[in-house]
């Protein structure tokens, strides 16, 4: 999957997430629904389109671009499809770009052709690395900094997300929806890792398992099972160290993000892969 995409399926299923950093209430979400959209009579796609659910001229259509690559053509880009669209379905249209980067650095560099919409409240540009902290029950910009994160640092404040969603008072569909998301977002930084490792890493359960265990307390037979995933965690754990180890991390990287203890990674630094 690609950062792109992730951030696609991001912004649909947390649509709050994106009003809130827009500067809009989070429940002002409910008003809009995300979309792409193909123009008719073009061959123009636009991905990432907030548009009131009723129609409202002066509610503004955002359109979102996420880039991740440097190019010299983003606003361009963005400039033709506002106006094809404006062409196509509503001249009378209000409407507000904006573009989401991972960082600065990956801006186009000439920005003068565009210096008068750069300077209005029609384009916003938002760089996930700036963005301030969240409140701790902002689970979901939290999940936006998580796909900022560099992979190393993806593993630790995942692990750290996963206990506050089981303690949110949502229902367990959406602790569920959260918990997933987490997983996508570490997958797509560690691909080489496996689903089941990286569940068994992050200790993930979802609503299903939860209920399992739940059962399995009442009779009694709670203790075997956590002593089979807690293996499963080292096993994991132990992968991401080797994985680490083979791309050059320092050792002291490595115990932050798996945990281990740095006796333990210059052990199995010396140990063969069975």
């Amino acid at each position: 999957m690609k950062k792109d995409s992730l951030l696609y399926r991001f912004f649909q299923e947390l649509p709050e997430c994106f009003f809130e950093i827009v500067g809009r209430p989070a429940a002002d979400a409910e008003l809009f629904r995300f979309d792409s959209i193909e123009l008719k009579d073009t061959a123009v796609r636009i991905d990432g389109v907030y548009s009131p659910r009723e129609p409202n001229e002066s509610e503004p259509v955002y359109f979102v671009e996420f880039q991740n690559q440097k190019s010299e053509r983003t606003y361009s880009n963005l400039v033709l499809k506002v106006g094809l669209y404006l062409e196509k379905v509503n001249p009378r249209q209000n409407w507000q770009g904006v573009v989401v980067y991972p960082s600065r650095t990956i801006e186009q560099k000439n920005l003068h052709p565009y210096r008068s919409l750069l300077q209005s409240d029609q384009l916003m540009r938002i760089y996930l690395d700036e963005l301030p902290e969240p409140p701790p029950e902002k689970i979901g910009q939290w999940i936006l900094r998580l796909i900022s994160s560099q992979r190393e640092e993806a593993v630790v404040r995942a692990r750290k997300l996963i206990p506050r969603v089981r303690d949110l008072k949502e229902s367990p569909e959406q602790r569920a929806k959260l918990i997933e998301l987490i997983e996508t977002v570490v997958l797509y930084q560690w691909p080489e890792m496996g689903r089941e490792e990286m569940e068994k890493m992050l200790q993930v359960n979802d609503i299903r398992e939860t209920k399992i265990f739940q059962e399995a307390k009442k009779e009694g037979r709670e203790e075997g099972r956590e002593e089979g995933r807690e293996e499963g965690r080292e096993k994991a754990v132990e992968t991401v160290a080797r994985h680490m180890l083979a791309e050059k991390f320092s050792i002291e990287k490595i115990a932050k993000v798996t945990g281990l203890s740095p006796d333990a990674i210059k052990r199995l630094k010396k140990k063969p892969r069975k």
